[in-house]
């Protein structure tokens, strides 16, 4: 199950690791090891970017919805996570609730 506080933990947990060896190899004069580590800790903040990047592009898609007047879309979480499929929930409700509300006073103007 891909949840937003598995992915988040797991990449602190790896760069916190990857600095104390880095450190390490580098006081010992392993220089070939503190490339590497270096190397990988480049990679798992490029991954934590991505990460972020996901949650960014998911409000980003809401606001574009919500300018275009386009409020018939559902928000899709980016992880299984219950906090993040609760939020996906409340923003789609949202979304909902201000398509009914624009038509109800649509109705209004007519009359």
């Amino acid at each position: 199950m891909k949840t937003y506080g598995y992915y988040l933990i797991l990449h602190i947990l790896g760069l916190t690791g990857l600095i104390i060896a880095g450190v390490l190899a580098m006081l010992h004069g392993l220089w070939f090891c503190t490339i590497i580590c270096g190397l990988l800790l480049i990679g798992i903040c490029y991954s934590l970017y991505r990460i972020q990047i996901r949650q960014t592009e998911t409000m980003y898609r809401l606001v574009e919805c919500m300018k275009q007047n386009d409020l018939g879309q559902r928000v899709c979480a980016p992880f299984a996570d219950p906090q993040m499929q609760k939020l996906a929930e409340e923003l789609s409700q949202a979304l909902k609730n201000l398509r009914t509300r624009i038509v109800d006073e649509e109705v209004k103007h007519q009359y």
